[in-house]
C-alpha cells in the first residue's frame, strides 16, 4: 500500500521562518516521526505572510497536483498571524469576520476530499512587530491571536474538524516564550520550533494518522511498510 502524503498548508507559521536550522517544526517533526516506524511524504505548502484569503484560492489546486485520487492523504492548516498583522497605513490586513470566511471556504475544500486537522494560531508577545521580507512592518497583539483563535475552535467544532488549541499549550511552554523573546515576538527561533513540533508530535488527533495500528486510530488499517519519513520543501 503507498505511503501516507501529508500536506501542510499555511502562512509565515508553516514555514520555517525564525529557524537557524532552516527546516522549521515540520523539518523537525518529519524527522521525529522516524522513531515511531512511521513511512511519509510531508509536504511543506507554506507561503510567508499569506493571508487566509489568499491561502484559499490556492487549496485545490496545490493538493489536486499533490494528493492523486486514491492516494493515503492527510491536510494540516496552520495559519492566521498574516490575518490579524498590522500595517499604520491601512491597519490589520483581514477583519475577523473575513478571516472567518476564508478559513472555512479553506477547510471545506479540504474537507471535500481529505482527511484534514487543523493546528490553530500560537500565543505571540503582547505587542510585536518586524519588518518582512519586502521591507514592509508590520504589527501585532496576543489580543488580536486570542480573540482569533477563539474564534477559529468555534469553527472547528462546527464543521467536526479535530483542532489544536496552542494558545492552551504552547502558553505554558518556556521554550516557546523563550524562543519568542530571543526573537521578533511572533516568529519562532529554532527553539520554539522544536517546541511546537513536540506539541503537534504528541497531539492524539496526528498520532492517530500517524500511529495507525492503535486503537480507535482514524487512519486504522494502513499499512506504513518502512522507517523513513521524506521532508518535501
Amino acid at each position: 500500500m503507498s505511503r501516507l502524503r501529508i500536506c501542510i498548508l499555511g502562512d509565515d507559521l508553516a514555514t520555517a521562518l525564525g529557524d537557524s536550522g532552516g527546516v522549521g517544526w515540520t523539518g523537525q517533526l518529519s524527522r521525529s516521526e522516524t522513531s515511531f516506524g512511521g513511512r511519509f511524504e510531508l509536504m511543506s505548502l507554506g507561503v510567508p505572510c499569506e493571508t487566509s484569503r489568499d491561502m484559499a484560492s490556492r487549496v485545490e489546486d496545490e493538493l489536486a497536483a499533490r494528493l492523486p485520487v486514491g492516494a493515503q492523504a492527510l491536510v494540516l492548516f496552520c495559519f492566521g498571524v498574516a490575518d490579524m498583522a498590522a500595517s499604520e497605513k491601512d491597519g490589520v490586513r483581514l477583519s475577523l469576520p473575513e478571516s472567518l470566511y476564508w478559513a472555512e471556504t479553506a477547510l471545506r475544500t479540504s474537507l471535500r476530499r481529505y482527511h484534514t486537522l487543523w493546528v490553530g494560531p500560537p500565543p505571540v508577545r503582547m505587542k510585536a512587530a518586524w519588518r518582512d521580507a519586502e521591507g514592509h512592518v508590520w504589527s501585532l497583539n496576543q489580543g488580536r491571536m486570542a480573540g482569533l483563535n477563539d474564534a477559529y475552535r468555534m469553527l472547528a467544532e462546527r464543521l467536526n474538524v479535530p483542532y489544536l488549541d496552542l494558545m492552551a499549550t504552547l502558553g505554558r511552554d518556556r521554550r516557546w516564550l523563550r524562543s519568542l523573546d530571543s526573537g521578533n515576538g511572533v516568529h519562532p527561533t529554532s527553539e520554539g520550533h522544536a517546541a511546537l513540533a513536540n506539541h503537534i508530535g504528541r497531539w492524539s488527533a496526528w498520532r492517530s494518522y500517524l500511529n495507525p495500528t492503535a486503537p480507535g486510530s482514524r487512519a486504522e488499517g494502513l499499512h506504513f511498510p518502512g522507517p523513513k519519513a521524506v521532508l518535501i520543501a
